[in-house]
């Protein structure tokens, strides 16, 4: 996003203005999430929103400003999302796999969701930085206990098959292609993938999320 858009986004501040621009970010998200790429226009966020083009221009300068700024909100959402679900618990492979599961388990609940997370994928570097960001520090945790053997040189290797899963899997359960059944399985893969024991992955993958984690 650039210096102007990213002043036009914070000097939205009276109600009009903050309902306006929420209007713009959530009809930009419903197009991405449901038609790609190529739908998210101008023209396309105008008629969702039912704005003219200049009331688009007083929040910001193009589509590609309006995409970048709700990437941004959506990967610090993710964020919020970790760190309620991570209360009081600490770091490692249990909580590698809360990760793992709420973001198949969010996509499997609400699809839209599901849709734009591979979506924004396409777009923005921001959701895959934030997922690899905050699953790299359960890896971390995770080597120092031993309960993850992934050597250094291993780590980025798996992340990397970590992040194509997750956004696959999504994929899959938005569409309904895919049922809530492979999100254990898939989580246990990746686990004893990154070298844990049988047992110790297992019951780690299976642990469901706590009641009330994937509200908002």
């Amino acid at each position: 996003m650039s210096d102007r858009a990213d002043s036009i986004y914070d000097t939205a501040r009276t109600k009009k203005g903050f309902r306006s621009r929420q209007a713009i970010l959530a009809h930009t998200s419903q197009l991405l999430g449901d038609f790609g790429p190529a739908a998210v226009t101008v023209s396309g966020i105008c008629e969702a929103a039912k704005i003219s083009r200049s009331a688009f221009y007083n929040y910001f300068t193009s589509a590609e400003d309006a995409v970048d700024v709700m990437a941004k909100n959506f990967a610090e959402n993710i964020t919020k999302q970790f760190a309620k679900l991570h209360q009081d618990h600490p770091r490692g492979i249990e909580r590698l796999a809360y990760c793992l599961r709420f973001i198949q388990e969010t996509a499997t609940q609400d699809p839209e969701w599901g849709k734009l997370i591979v979506q924004i994928q396409q777009v923005s570097p921001d959701v895959e930085a934030k997922l690899v960001e905050q699953i790299n520090e359960e890896v971390k945790a995770a080597r120092k206990t031993g309960t993850i053997t992934l050597s250094t040189g291993q780590v980025s290797a798996f992340m990397s098959m970590t992040i194509a899963t997750l956004f696959r899997n999504c994929q899959s359960l938005a569409l309904g292609s895919a049922s809530r059944d492979v999100i254990t399985p898939s989580i246990h893969l990746l686990l004893r993938a990154a070298g844990a024991e049988e047992t110790t992955a297992k019951k780690a993958a299976a642990l469901p999320l706590r009641t009330g984690a994937l509200s908002s």
